[in-house]
């Protein structure tokens, strides 16, 4: 089990990776993790003090997808930092009319 205070939320995951060709098995191989049947746990994923940043596509358990309205949209994410368990939840509303042409 992975050490209390490892992850910002108070919450753990497992994974395990299955490739579905020689290539990402050859990626997962260069990464040191050349057993694809294992269960891995958080802490062998990721290690010391990390920052995860998410914003939903799609409204799921955890963040709500993003929604459109007349000239633009809004969405939800979340920032995590694993070192002092901060959890930021950001909504933003983004304004097309407003936003630069690239």
């Amino acid at each position: 089990m992975p050490p209390r205070g490892f992850s910002a939320a108070g919450g753990t995951l497992q994974a395990r990776f299955l490739p579905s060709n020689a290539e990402e098995a050859n990626l997962l191989k260069a990464a040191g993790l050349s057993d694809p049947a294992k269960k891995h746990h958080v802490t062998d994923l990721v290690h010391g003090s990390v920052m995860f940043a998410a914003t939903g596509v799609t409204t799921g358990d955890f963040l709500q997808g993003v929604r459109f309205f007349r000239g633009g949209a809004t969405t939800n994410s979340v920032v995590m930092r694993s070192k002092t368990r901060t959890v930021r939840r950001i909504e933003a509303t983004h304004r097309f009319d407003f936003k630069p042409e690239y």
